[in-house]
């Protein structure tokens, strides 16, 4: 499983995924983007309570059906 690539049509992160190497490829609202899985669940956990939550804990996978601005913000530092 190390590097290699995760296409999603939402943000979504998973415990299993955490220091394998993956990248994630987000399209969301026409948009594009490609970034280290590890490098979105750093911002979660500094910016957002998604790793608090009982789907992060108990079955270790979250996700945004629709991000807030802020992660928005955070994603278009990464355009594909």
């Amino acid at each position: 499983m190390t590097g290699h690539t995760r296409k999603s049509n939402r943000p979504i992160i998973h415990k299993k995924f955490v220091g394998e190497g993956v990248v994630l490829h987000i399209t969301y609202d026409e948009q594009e983007y490609i970034l280290p899985h590890d490098t979105l669940v750093e911002w979660v956990e500094k910016n957002i309570n998604a790793l608090n939550t009982v789907s992060w804990q108990e079955r270790g996978v979250y996700s945004w059906p629709r991000p807030s601005q802020a992660m928005l913000a955070f994603l278009e530092k990464f355009p594909a």
